[in-house]
């Protein structure tokens, strides 16, 4: 799940606030102007990641997709352009498949 031993362990109530406190730490130190704070837009990505995790009903499988496609693709190409091209191109290297329908497709202008 992307989480240590101990996270896991704990339960999704504890690896879930340490994910929102990474996000507020990081955020922090990108207003203070620390050196080494990550950029605004990778934070802000994790944040779309997370929120969409917590989405009510957002694991059954037409719901997850539509949000997917209709959202948070979209969100996630705002705040770091070209994430999209990168994880369909991560996913045929590292699985060896093709998306059905690119996640780089724009849904709304395909007819």
């Amino acid at each position: 799940m992307g989480n240590t031993m101990l996270k896991t362990l704990a339960g999704p109530t504890i690896s879930d606030m340490t994910k929102l406190a990474g996000i507020f730490f990081s955020t922090r130190d990108e207003l203070i102007g620390n050196p080494d704070a990550e950029k605004a837009r990778i934070y802000l990505a994790y944040l779309v990641h997370f929120a969409s995790g917590q989405i009510p009903f957002g694991n059954i499988p037409g719901i997850n997709t539509a949000l997917k496609y209709g959202i948070i693709y979209r969100l996630q190409d705002m705040m770091n352009p070209g994430y999209t091209a990168c994880y369909e191109k991560l996913v045929q290297r590292s699985q060896g498949q093709r998306f059905l329908v690119s996640p780089t497709s724009n849904l709304y202008n395909m007819y």
